[in-house]
């Protein structure tokens, strides 16, 4: 069973981080979603801050693959017993591996489960209410940095909350996300989304990607003026929204192009620390297919991204 999540583990002698305001503070639980292989560092300092900043429980979950024993071989019995001993076995590495990240971690509680990680992270949000998953990812480059993309995939589309996907090196919140705007409703949330996970002095950069279509050339060219007054009216609405949590630097900017290489073009000009993505997802199959737009940015993001 999980540990008590409404008490700190202890009392962190690390100091409090600056408090956000209320309109842009996370509402609920953050849980960070773990297995034996996967990188946590990054994620573990991440959630920590938040949970500090916006006194909310975080909770560490480690996940373990069942053990494949041929059933005709084991009673029902001992098969339990041995996943039961794998679990706490695994609980205690959990709670090491917290230690030895944040040491005195006020604000988490720790469990492990046996079985594939979306499936426990899918379980755990639904029974704590969570409002926030936080998973680990290898930096760009490295030998298993493409195996931990599809896991945090998996997990996208297992979730029904925003998936904030953090490499090793974070060790303070993000102050500038790039959001990829489409203005779809799934967009405009993932833009509210990286304003709660910024830190003190944030900056949101708003990007729309045209689509590379002439319209005189398809004999519409009015159509090139209808679309450019559209567009400015939805992005004031949707950086007047942002704007409205009080503290947050908002900007926008329009490009045309291929979507996914010109947004991470953008971030790395911009210097942004995130990028943040809508995937509609309302709808298992929706979510099974996760966004391509969503997907190929996190294949070639160097920085966190939120989904």
């Amino acid at each position: 069973m999980p540990d008590d999540p409404s008490m700190p583990v202890e009392t962190s002698q690390r100091p409090e981080p600056q408090r956000a305001p209320r309109s842009r503070a996370l509402r609920g639980p953050i849980l960070v979603a773990i297995d034996e292989a996967g990188p946590a560092e990054g994620a573990l300092h991440l959630a920590d801050l938040l949970a500090r900043r916006d006194r909310v429980n975080a909770h560490l979950l480690g996940a373990a693959p069942p053990v494949a024993f041929p059933l005709a071989l084991v009673l029902p019995a001992e098969y339990e017993a041995v996943e039961e001993a794998r679990r706490q076995q695994l609980l205690t590495r959990v709670r090491q591996q917290l230690n030895r990240a944040l040491g005195l971690a006020a604000y988490w509680s720790t469990e492990a489960a046996i079985g594939p990680l979306a499936t426990v992270a899918a379980r755990s949000c639904q029974a704590r209410g969570t409002a926030l998953v936080v998973v680990g990812i290898p930096e760009p480059g490295a030998p298993d940095r493409t195996a931990r993309e599809d896991a945090a995939l998996q997990v996208v589309r297992a979730v029904e909350v925003p998936v904030l996907i953090v490499p090793p090196r974070y060790d303070r919140l993000p102050q500038h996300a790039l959001v990829a705007m489409d203005f779809s409703d799934a967009s405009r949330r993932a833009a509210r989304t990286a304003l709660a996970v910024l830190g003190p002095d944030p900056m949101v950069t708003l990007a729309h990607v045209q689509p590379d279509v002439d319209f005189a050339a398809l004999g519409k060219p009015g159509w090139e003026a209808i679309y450019a007054r559209g567009l400015d009216a939805l992005v004031r609405e949707v950086a007047d929204e942002l704007r409205s949590a009080g503290d947050v630097t908002v900007d926008t900017v329009v490009r045309r192009g291929d979507v996914v290489t010109t947004l991470l073009a953008l971030a790395r000009e911009r210097g942004c620390d995130l990028i943040a993505a809508g995937t509609q997802g309302g709808t298992p199959l929706e979510r099974h297919l996760v966004g391509s737009v969503s997907t190929a940015t996190l294949r070639g993001a160097r920085s966190a991204v939120l989904i």
